[in-house]
């Protein structure tokens, strides 16, 4: 178990290495997207194939069975019949480790299950409201817009805005196109069960933040005004109510300045 953390912890790294010498400045981010699930798959898994789990069952002492006693003398039948016998030691130092990693997972997985239940019960609220296609909810904590597959939260006082309908709907619509709240939840089931690799957190990270340039390539490419939507970033900030939602959000101490964000996105020809 130690080798493969060790393992793994070291694939995840060599991964989150590669996209900082290789791919930091790639302006492909559906083939970073691919990059960074495999990673997560393969530096993972990988290390699992080459581990001695220990699961093989001890070797028990050879037990002899006698199928017709009556005639062997009592004295006889004691030294031919042997049984193990084990004890329990109760809880070792050693197992204080797993103790402290399943209690620490449950409580991971407990908090995503809870944030998953709080996003479907606003999902019930939904009073059939569309807009180009997405499912429209109310906002009531009117911060940053965010989505969940189809369902767009947003301030619904913002929705006639012509500005907003050119760029933040075109933006959540993005992620709902291109399934990013699965990348998300992926992601961050990755992190409850793998939670003790510091790289699970760091490419968690790293596929949000390459969901907010694809959908911020995907906006550019309608002909938006790019300065109007660096404007719109800065507004927002970085704002999520829960971690398993997709939003639009200028990522202001993850990735460079707005400005500069949705200059790099623009196409080459413009």
């Amino acid at each position: 178990m130690v080798l493969y953390v060790i393992s793994s912890i070291i694939a995840l790294g060599c991964v989150y290495l590669g996209y900082l010498v290789l791919l930091k400045k790639e302006k492909n981010f559906g083939f970073i997207r691919f990059y960074f699930l495999m990673g997560l798959i393969l530096g993972l898994g990988a290390p699992a194939l080459h581990i001695d789990w220990g699961i093989d069952l001890p070797e028990t002492e050879k037990i002899e069975f006698i199928r017709n006693a009556n005639n062997i003398p009592n004295n006889e039948l004691v030294e031919k019949t042997s049984i193990a016998v084990y004890e329990n030691d109760g809880i070792k130092i050693s197992h204080i480790p797993l103790f402290i990693y399943i209690f620490i997972a449950v409580f991971l997985l407990f908090r995503f299950g809870r944030n998953i239940f709080s996003i479907l019960k606003q999902v019930e609220a939904w009073d059939g409201r569309t807009f180009r296609g997405l499912k429209i909810l109310e906002n009531k904590d009117r911060g940053n817009p965010y989505s969940f597959f189809s369902y767009v939260f947003v301030d619904l006082k913002e929705l006639d805005d012509p500005d907003f309908q050119r760029s933040v709907i075109p933006h959540e619509m993005a992620h709902y196109q291109e399934l990013h709240t699965l990348d998300v939840i992926f992601a961050e089931l990755i992190c409850c069960i793998f939670w003790f690799n510091p790289f699970t957190w760091l490419l968690k990270s790293k596929i949000v933040e390459n969901h907010e340039y694809l959908a911020d390539a995907f906006v550019i490419v309608t002909g938006v005004d790019v300065a109007n939507y660096s404007r719109q970033l800065i507004n927002y900030g970085d704002q999520r109510p829960v971690p398993i939602i997709s939003g639009f959000s200028c990522l202001l101490y993850t990735s460079p300045s707005p400005r500069d964000r949705t200059r790099s996105r623009m196409p080459s020809s413009a």
